[in-house]
């Protein structure tokens, strides 16, 4: 087998195994309040690379101006990437952090933004001791490091002492990086509601925020279609099958999963496609596919 062959192969399986991990992120939000990162399949408290903003770590600010500024990686040929990027709230105290994050972050840098939301993000979604231990002995098992997992845990819990009165900002921060342009902010805002609505009841009591919630959500999402994101196709995919952040409608969702396959060969299971499209009318499977090959053409053919 040639390089170039093995290349191929690397990538694809790298797809594969990020589009999995969104497909989870899409129905659980960010599991264990740690690293966003579409490469790991689970998301650990442990935050390794993360820059400390502690006052009197002398490096602070060029750590921040790395993290801040990193090139965004990209995936395949066409588009933007397509979420194959970690990004970790920083470690240290949660309002220091905050503290010099925010005035970048209020100056328009989208990436300080969704620092600060996903700083606010871990802290309000600490685990209880009972799940940190039960996590704990699964991280043993899976061969990992469980009492590295609870000193990680531990630690986010004492830096997220501080930030009891800003939990509430968390889907302010987040919708500014989101609105910045920034890729994964515009990933996280379509599949974390909970930033937004704390609650199903609040949800109901507010039908024209949730109204508006969607459309931005989906107003973000077609233009990584647009551009060839496939984990977005696979956010429609997914969505047109749920019938929830759109209507359901089956024929869409199984031409959106054509659409994956064909910008990324190899991607979905031939068990998966003709399960999809035993849910779709017989009639109605080859206007799917002609679907699937415009949008191909819009965002993906070269």
């Amino acid at each position: 087998m040639d390089a170039s062959s093995r290349g191929r192969i690397a990538w694809r399986r790298k797809l594969v195994f990020s589009i999995v991990v969104f497909v989870v992120l899409l129905g659980c939000g960010y599991m264990l309040s740690g690293k966003f990162d579409a490469r790991s399949p689970m998301a650990s408290g442990a935050q390794h690379g993360a820059p400390s903003l502690t006052p009197s770590n002398s490096e602070v600010g060029r750590h921040l101006e790395n993290q801040l500024s990193a090139t965004p990686e990209k995936v395949g040929r066409s588009g933007p990437r397509s979420g194959v990027e970690s990004v970790a709230p920083p470690t240290g105290d949660a309002r220091q952090v905050i503290a010099q994050l925010r005035p970048r972050a209020e100056a328009g840098d989208g990436r300080a933004a969704l620092m600060i939301h996903l700083k606010l993000h871990q802290c309000a979604n600490q685990m209880s001791v009972n799940v940190m231990e039960d996590m704990a002995e699964r991280f043993e098992k899976a061969g990992a490091s469980g009492s590295q997992f609870i000193v990680d845990q531990q630690r986010i819990r004492k830096e997220c002492e501080s930030s009891a009165d800003m939990l509430a900002e968390q889907g302010k921060w987040l919708e500014l990086a989101a609105d910045s342009g920034d890729v994964v902010a515009q990933m996280l805002y379509a599949t974390n509601s909970s930033a937004f609505f704390r609650s199903a009841s609040e949800m109901l009591a507010d039908p024209d925020g949730v109204a508006r919630y969607k459309e931005k959500a989906n107003r973000f999402m077609s233009d990584l279609v647009s551009k060839g994101n496939v984990q977005a196709m696979m956010w429609y995919a997914g969505a047109y099958d749920k019938g929830v952040m759109v209507p359901k409608d089956p024929a869409r969702s199984y031409a959106y999963y054509r659409l994956v396959e064909m910008s990324a060969p190899g991607t979905i299971s031939k068990e998966l496609m003709d399960n999809q499209a035993r849910k779709v009318p017989s009639q109605k499977i080859a206007e799917a596919d002609a679907l699937a090959r415009t949008w191909y053409s819009a965002c993906c053919k070269r």
